[in-house]
């Protein structure tokens, strides 16, 4: 077999692990808030009349509404007119997260080669968050799927050769309005695509911007058009969980206040100990970002030893767009409620990718396979978790 044929080979086997244990939930009515918001657009109308949940709406008396960025809620259009929603849209969930693997593939390729490529495939399709985000594909994992692909799809647009500035920053606009902090990279990826090529770096960078506003735009005109201003999302009327409502109370959504509690979970957390097997069980609050993707430490790898001029240029941008994407998660009251790992890493998690692929290529492979193997180990324990979830959760109590 030929290296290219085995590179082919090994990306179709991330995407069979990747599919397969979604299929085992692909009929789940996992995301009612996007459907029922779908609906209420197919009818010419911005509030949902007869909810099918209560759960994270506002409003009422036939004006609910969820104030979540409309992206998810516009691509199931469609599913909620086949007799199949739940199905439907959790296909398109699935093949969302397929596509952004296989995005992630090129980008590896186009920056470091196909030995880099394949591993940046298998990084993110089953040594992250991912993974279990499209086996859960509920109203919360579905935007995150949703916001990777489109910020994948950005960074290898903005730093294709000749780079696309235009559709890169349509692509990261489409992936503020799955997930809104996703558009704070917007700086680091009009730098990235400026570098990518001499000559107009000033025009490049200004065009993602403009693309990238002019799309990210539909949040806050849909937030004019429901409440008479563009800054008012909603999110303070909605009805939360009785478990925030003391910090909600005591700092409101957003505050310095859960700095700490946020890092947290993000860099130290670990799984939960039961008395029976399987012993470990995943903590639903989180979990530390280094236990579900180690290799995430080999984004440094870039910024300490470049193995080229620009390298470390390149990797400083994708970890300032990370760094900037992160802010308001460590601001926010929730560390991110019921998962597998810490899901508000997936949506700065594309940017780091490219800095660790960075930093795999042309080393040895003893460095770049023992992190990705441990991740792929620990998320597919994730994705057992979450497929037995209804039992292990008794464990807990």
């Amino acid at each position: 077999m030929s290296t290219a044929a085995a590179h082919r080979a090994a990306r179709v086997l991330v995407l069979g692990a990747l599919v397969l244990p979604a299929l085992l939930t692909i009929g789940e009515p996992a995301n009612p808030q996007h459907l029922d918001t779908a609906r209420a657009f197919l009818r010419g109308s911005l509030w949902i009349d007869e909810p099918t949940t209560g759960h994270d709406l506002g409003g009422g008396e036939g004006r609910f509404y969820a104030p979540f960025p409309p992206l998810p809620a516009l691509l199931a259009a469609p599913a909620v007119l086949t007799p199949w929603p739940d199905t439907v849209f959790n296909v398109t969930v699935v093949l969302a997260a397929v596509a952004a693997v296989l995005l992630a593939g090129r980008l590896g390729d186009e920056w470091c080669g196909p030995a880099a490529g394949t591993w940046a495939a298998a990084a993110l399709g089953l040594g992250s968050g991912l993974w279990t985000a499209a086996v859960i594909h509920d109203t919360y994992h579905s935007a995150h799927v949703l916001a990777v692909l489109a910020v994948t799809a950005a960074l290898r647009l903005a730093t294709a050769r000749p780079p696309r500035p235009a559709i890169a920053g349509f692509a990261i606009g489409l992936a503020a309005l799955a997930r809104q902090a996703t558009v704070l990279g917007t700086p680091a990826l009009a730098a990235l695509s400026a570098a990518a090529a001499p000559g107009a770096r000033r025009r490049r960078a200004v065009t993602l911007v403009l693309a990238a506003s002019c799309a990210a735009a539909l949040y806050p005109a849909l937030n004019w058009l429901r409440f008479g201003s563009p800054l008012t999302t909603g999110y303070d009327l909605v009805h939360h969980h009785p478990v925030l409502a003391e910090d909600l109370a005591a700092h409101g959504a957003f505050s310095p206040a859960f700095v700490a509690r946020n890092l947290g979970v993000m860099l130290t957390a670990g799984p939960l100990r039961v008395a029976e097997p399987p012993w470990l069980v995943p903590d639903p609050r989180g979990m530390s970002v280094l236990l579900v993707s180690p290799w995430l430490l080999l984004a440094l790898l870039p910024l300490a030893r470049p193995d080229r001029p620009g390298a470390r240029a390149a990797a400083a941008w994708c970890w300032l767009a990370a760094g900037l994407v992160a802010v308001p998660q460590l601001l926010y009251v929730n560390t991110g409620w019921l998962q597998f790992g810490y899901r508000f890493a997936l949506d700065w998690l594309p940017f780091l990718l490219l800095a660790a692929a960075l930093g795999v290529r042309g080393r040895s492979r003893w460095l770049s396979l023992p992190p990705l193997a441990a991740a792929i180990l620990v998320n597919l324990w994730g994705v057992v978790a979450v497929l037995n979830w209804d039992r292990w959760s008794q464990l807990i109590g």
